[in-house]
């Protein structure tokens, strides 16, 4: 059996995708480079034109946000609040922790603000925590809840023993670093 070669159409076109490759090939380099002069000439540009003004550290919507953070002073008010909510809406604590707090922001983007990590543990309804959650967060605009943790002994039961992590921000007294130290308070069950 002979081979068979392409026919008229076939070969032309195959004769014209070859031609376009290899016109592609060539071309693309130049047009890169064009591109790049083109984008080089852009950029200083835009230098020449641009003041010369540092851009500022803080800006002036994260200063009125920080002044809005409660300050750190009002920190033992706002715990004590957040304690009393859970006893009225009938969780059983077990404990509170409260972690060091942590400046919001880094190096010349610090903010005189911070959070302060609290971790409420206990036992309660499902109904109590999720009103303890709400009206939690109802009250207090600077109070983040990080984490809820809810688990059940059996299906049977009806209290479900959970943690919540709330972050609670505020504003620094001095804004210049931490304004409060990490303090632990553990609560036996039943305490008042």
């Amino acid at each position: 059996m002979t081979p068979r070669w392409p026919s008229g159409p076939a070969l032309a076109g195959s004769l014209a995708l070859g031609l376009a490759a290899a016109l592609a090939g060539l071309a693309t380099p130049r047009w890169q480079a064009e591109a790049a002069q083109a984008d080089l000439a852009l950029r200083q540009r835009a230098r020449a034109t641009a003041p010369a003004q540092p851009a500022p550290a803080v800006l002036p919507t994260d200063q009125r946000l920080v002044q809005a953070l409660p300050s750190s002073g009002a920190l033992p008010q706002r715990i004590s609040a957040l304690v009393q909510l859970a006893r009225q809406h009938g969780v059983q604590l077990d404990s509170v922790r409260q972690s060091p707090p942590q400046r919001l922001g880094q190096g010349q983007g610090a903010l005189a603000a911070e959070r302060v990590p609290l971790r409420l543990a206990g036992t309660a309804p499902y109904a109590a925590w999720r009103r303890l959650a709400a009206d939690a967060l109802q009250q207090d605009d600077a109070l983040v809840l990080a984490e809820l943790r809810l688990s059940r002994n059996g299906p049977a039961d009806r209290t479900l023993a959970g943690t919540l992590q709330w972050s609670l921000l505020q504003r620094l007294d001095d804004g210049t670093g931490p304004a409060s130290t990490a303090g632990t308070a553990v609560l036996a069950r039943g305490a008042p």
